[in-house]
Order: C-alpha cells, then structure tokens, then sequence
C-alpha cells in the first residue's frame, strides 16, 4: 500500500530512506539531551549553533510557504 502511494505521487525514494535511517537515531539522541537537561527546551535556543540551525529550517520553511502562496495566487485567473 505505501509503495503504491509512492509511486502515483512520485514520491522521491531518497529522502524516504534518509528519514527512516537517521529517524531513530535523532530520537535517541533528542532523548538523552532533554534527560542531561532535565527536559528543559531551553537548551536549543540557548546555543549559538543550535539556534543556527534553528533560524536556518525557519527561512527555508517560510520560503517554501511563501513561494507556495504566491504560485498559487499567479495561477488563479482574475
């Protein structure tokens, strides 16, 4: 059933396959930080490098939402 969704949505394997390989090793990584820091979020905004990446997903997902509104809003007929 999966791999028939896959294929009518053309689905790219690679990523698929990344997410299930490194997945369960970010889990237990996530685990054993937020058991050092006694669950405390706050540790991903404290560092600089970590709100690197942070700051980094926010751009590119706010440029993914962004172009998809604005492809959208080229299309509609007026």
């Amino acid at each position: 059933m999966i791999g028939f969704i896959i294929i009518k949505w053309k689905y790219p394997i690679a990523p698929l396959v990344i997410g299930l390989i490194l997945g369960p090793m970010t889990e237990s990584n996530l685990r054993k930080s937020l058991m050092m820091f006694r669950g405390n979020l706050s540790l991903f905004f404290d560092r600089p490098i970590a709100m690197g990446f942070l700051s980094i997903v926010v751009i590119f997902l706010a440029y993914k939402v962004l172009s998809h509104f604005l492809r959208r809003h080229e299309r509609k007929p007026l």
